[in-house]
């Protein structure tokens, strides 16, 4: 009798592992999705919007890494910060995970020094898409670099 519910849980088991398996392609969407060149630089934070369901890569050189692991806002010629949005949907592939669909937006910082009056140029430019307003506001250059400059990496421990 033991053995027999042991065979039918067994035979239930692998009926069902072999179901479960299947050859049928996962449907992908029609979305082109753009690869970003992160140009070497370093992953500085990671920030998910599920709201907007968009997620956004900060990243950044070495120079401005260590800027924004300092916390004091000080910035120093050399700086490079690249800040890259993309829209994301459920990834078809692994359960409970998103992945990048289509690309909303590439902005750039550069920090320079202004050689004739000593002091620091903030080189703000959007390269690809428009930008998506913060909290239903769309802000201006300064505003949108103070936003951008107020990520911490993201440090573990």
């Amino acid at each position: 009798m033991k053995y027999m519910v042991k065979n039918k849980t067994l035979a239930l088991l692998s009926a069902l592992s072999i179901m479960a398996c299947s050859n049928k392609p996962i449907a992908e969407t029609d979305s082109k999705r753009l690869i970003f060149d992160h140009e070497s630089m370093i992953v500085i934070t990671t920030v998910i919007n599920p709201k907007l369901e968009t997620m956004a890569v900060l990243y950044g050189n070495k120079r401005a890494y260590q800027a924004a692991l300092l916390e004091n806002d000080v910035h120093n010629p050399g700086e490079e910060y690249i800040y890259v949005t993309w829209k994301y949907i459920e990834n078809p592939r692994w359960f409970g995970s998103n992945i990048s669909k289509d690309l909303v937006s590439v902005e750039r910082i550069r920090v320079k020094q202004d050689e004739e009056r000593e002091y620091l140029v903030f080189d703000y430019r959007i390269e690809k898409g428009n930008p998506l307003p913060v909290n239903g506001v769309q802000l201006n250059k300064k505003a949108r670099m103070d936003y951008i400059f107020e990520y911490r990496p993201s440090v573990l421990p």
